[in-house]
């Protein structure tokens, strides 16, 4: 999260430091990262490839999607994406994740 401002100042259009704990990362409150860029900034990734998109259910997956979407995308520009690679992922939980992602509007 400390390095939310710095990505500020550098005043970049868009920015892919989203990554959870599960991936090494540790933005856990997508609202939070929303209020500190303030529309000012796009944001891009999230979702945890290994611990969800790879090895969880589709119902985690569908309801990740909606958390992501909801914290980060409300009234921004934001792009769902995973936070890496997902060369492992059930096909199944792509298309999951697909049709999940269909359901998120601006």
């Amino acid at each position: 999260m400390h390095i939310l401002n710095a990505i500020l100042d550098n005043e970049t259009d868009a920015s892919e430091t989203l990554s959870p704990p599960g991936v090494g990362g540790n933005i856990t409150d997508p609202e939070k990262v929303r209020e500190t860029f303030g529309g000012r900034v796009s944001m891009i990734g999230g979702m945890d490839q290994f611990n969800i998109l790879t090895g969880g259910s589709p119902e985690r997956i569908h309801a990740e999607v909606q958390r992501l979407f909801e914290g980060f995308g409300r009234n921004v520009g934001y792009i769902l994406s995973a936070s890496d690679h997902f060369f492992e992922t059930p096909v199944e939980n792509l298309k999951a994740y697909a049709e999940a992602a269909r359901e998120c509007w601006y």
